[in-house]
């Protein structure tokens, strides 16, 4: 079969961000979208390919240092279903971010931002960490009702987001809770393993 690459440019500072392939067969509803960076970075990482519009994917393809982050308003939804293991980065900045058919996510080689965006992930029951960061918002904007698993391995990192509080009342807006039952980040968490990895929520306040 033919080969297609979008490759972001090459820098000691930092590589271009990935270019978008799409595909779609005469079977599909939606077709698939690509990202994939050939591993690019520099020194500044890799800048980041912006999502300016609302989309359906059949497959989301994230892999090798490609970053996507989306844009202000706009919405995303993968179909993907059962396992979904990217190696890029991901950020919804806002809008909603919905993965309803993913059961297992795997973060390795790249970082997962919440952000201030709502992200749906409902059948979600595991979740794995390593060699990146998941930066979490709140059970609010980002709810994971099905996890029962979570694992950080070795160079894996979950965090939150840092307070936006800039005066009183001082109420807690982005915060990871892992009691169980209503209100919780976790409500079904049975299984929290930390290998190597860390929950590292230094100076992101209250």
């Amino acid at each position: 079969p033919p080969t297609i690459t979008a490759y972001g440019g090459t820098s000691t500072y930092q590589a271009g961000g990935a270019g978008t392939i799409y595909l779609k067969s005469t079977a599909q509803t939606n077709g698939d979208l690509i990202l994939n960076n050939n591993s690019y970075s520099g020194t500044a990482g890799t800048a980041v390919t912006p999502m300016l519009a609302s989309h359906t994917f059949d497959n989301l393809t994230l892999i090798n240092k490609a970053s996507l982050q989306m844009g202000t308003g706009f919405n995303l939804t993968i179909n993907n279903s059962g396992a979904w293991s990217p190696t890029g980065s991901f950020t919804a900045s806002s809008g909603t971010f919905s993965a309803p058919n993913v059961t297992s996510l795997t973060l390795s080689g790249g970082n997962f931002t919440a952000s201030t965006g709502t992200i749906s992930m409902p059948a979600l029951t595991s979740l794995s960490i390593a060699n990146g960061t998941l930066t979490y918002s709140n059970p609010t904007l980002f709810a994971l009702p099905s996890l029962t698993t979570l694992t950080i391995q070795t160079g894996g990192v979950l965090t939150h987001l840092p307070s936006a509080k800039t005066a009183a009342p001082w109420t807690k807006d982005y915060y990871i809770d892992f009691t169980s039952g209503t209100g919780g980040t976790t409500p079904s968490l049975t299984t929290l393993t930390i290998d190597g990895g860390s929950i590292n929520v230094n100076g992101k306040g209250y």
